[in-house]
This record gives structure tokens, C-alpha cells and sequence, in this order.
């Protein structure tokens, strides 16, 4: 946990009920606003350290979240180690419901990073007469400073002339005597281990799991596996299931 700024701090768990973790620095009953860049493209992120990613050593990322406010030019997705680009995802507008959390899939899942920090952006490119300011979902007066407020305009140079990385929002406010700004961006990113996926996961969701008529029952279904796929025989003292499994409460 990251924190600015208390002196108290209560931390408290729950055992994980699935091997699917989500990286995000929002809450899912939190109140979200929006973030504009006024009529400049911009891109936020959100940042986790390698020494944190080191726990999901083994895992993909398989999907990013995030939350589009309203329709502009065009939405890209884009995942970096350190500052090397690794993917980037073009969004397709059609597919996205406006000022909800939408998810995304990667057509291909991405490896965890190994090398650098992992930064999930979110790339809004807007018209040049652009003038709401609710563009990309954010949590307002919630934020872990350097980690989950995390933003660059398209195009924008550094001291050194070089692209400017992403900064921190409040740290920005703090430098240029400017009003506290702390946020969090509504953006995650979903994983799943790379050796397979989660059977609860898709079995505990109604609807997720494909399922299909097969014919017979539960008890048949283990002689037909047996049988007919594995060309094997079920002995006589085996044939009947009656009494062979006793079940304990």
C-alpha cells in the first residue's frame, strides 16, 4: 500500500476467491467523474513498480479496463515496461458504452513485463474544437500520488526536447504552485496465468461457461470419456457408481 501524508493507516485482507487478478487503483462502488484535457489529446496511466510485478511472474495480462465518458476521435489502449511501448490496441468505438467501465480484450494475451515498472494508459485523441471537460472516468479526491493519477499530453516535450513522460498530476500541482488535484484514473488491467485460466471464474458467472447437450448423465459421461476417447474398458466391479462415493457433511 502507498500512502502521502497519514499518520494512521489500517490495512485489512480477504483471501483471493480466484486466480484472476485485477490491477486497478479504484474502488468499484467509487463516484466517478471525468478528466479533459480541454481540447488537446492526451493519455493517462496508471503505474505499478517491478518489484510488485515480481508476484506475477507466470501471469498475462488478458484484458485493460477503462471508462470512455463520451465518443471523440479515436481511443487506444497502450501498455508499456518502463518507457518501451510492448502493445498497443486500437478501440473500437462501435463495441463501447459510454460512462460505464468497459473491458477490452487483448487479441493476444501479453506476458507480465519483466524489465521496468508497468504502465496501463489510456489514449484519448480529441477534435481540436473539443470543449467538455468529461472525457475519461476518474475517481476524485483518491489518489496514490505517482501511481494511479498519471497523465502526458499528445505531443508535449520536455525541458530536454524530448517526448515528456507521464507525470504525476498532484506532484505537477505541488511544483507549479497550482491547485491540489488528487485522482485516480479509472483504468485496470485483468491477468490470468499463462499455464491456463480460471475454471471457477468461468463456471461462478452465469452465462460464461458453454455448455452443450450431451445425452447422459453425469455418472455415463465419465464411461464415455473413458471409453470412446481414451479407447479404454471399465471393469465389471467398476461398471456401477451406486455406493462407491460417500459423501460426508
Amino acid at each position: 500500500a502507498r500512502m502521502r501524508g497519514a499518520a494512521d493507516v489500517m490495512l485489512s485482507w480477504m483471501e483471493p476467491q480466484r486466480n484472476q487478478p485485477t490491477l486497478q487503483y479504484y474502488g468499484d462502488a467509487d463516484e466517478v467523474s471525468g478528466f479533459s484535457g480541454g481540447y488537446y489529446s492526451f493519455e493517462a496511466a496508471i503505474r505499478y513498480d517491478a518489484s510488485d510485478m515480481a508476484a506475477y511472474n507466470g501471469y498475462n495480462i488478458t484484458a485493460v479496463k477503462f471508462c470512455p465518458r463520451k465518443e471523440i476521435e479515436s481511443w487506444k489502449i497502450n501498455i508499456y515496461s518502463g518507457q518501451q511501448l510492448v502493445r498497443s490496441i486500437d478501440v473500437d468505438q462501435q463495441g463501447l458504452q459510454f460512462g460505464r467501465v468497459n473491458t477490452v480484450a487483448l487479441a493476444e494475451p501479453l506476458p507480465v513485463p519483466a524489465d521496468g515498472d508497468l504502465y496501463v494508459a489510456v489514449q484519448a485523441k480529441v477534435a481540436s474544437t473539443e470543449t467538455s471537460s468529461d472525457i475519461l472516468g476518474m475517481i476524485y479526491d483518491k489518489a496514490t500520488f505517482g501511481y494511479s493519477d498519471l497523465v502526458r499530453m499528445v505531443g508535449e516535450i520536455d525541458d530536454s526536447g524530448d517526448p515528456r513522460w507521464f507525470y504525476s498530476l498532484e506532484d505537477d500541482a505541488e511544483q507549479s504552485g497550482g491547485t491540489s488535484y488528487p485522482v485516480t484514473f479509472v483504468i485496470g488491467a485483468e491477468l490470468a496465468p499463462a499455464s491456463g485460466g480460471d475454471a471457477y471464474g468461468v463456471l461462478a458467472e452465469p452465462g460464461k461457461a458453454e455448455t452443450k447437450y450431451v445425452g447422459y448423465t453425469d455418472a455415463e459421461a465419465v464411461v464415455h470419456y473413458i471409453q470412446d476417447e481414451l479407447q479404454g474398458r471399465i471393469g465389471a466391479e467398476y461398471a456401477a457408481p451406486q455406493g462407491r462415493i460417500q459423501l460426508r457433511p
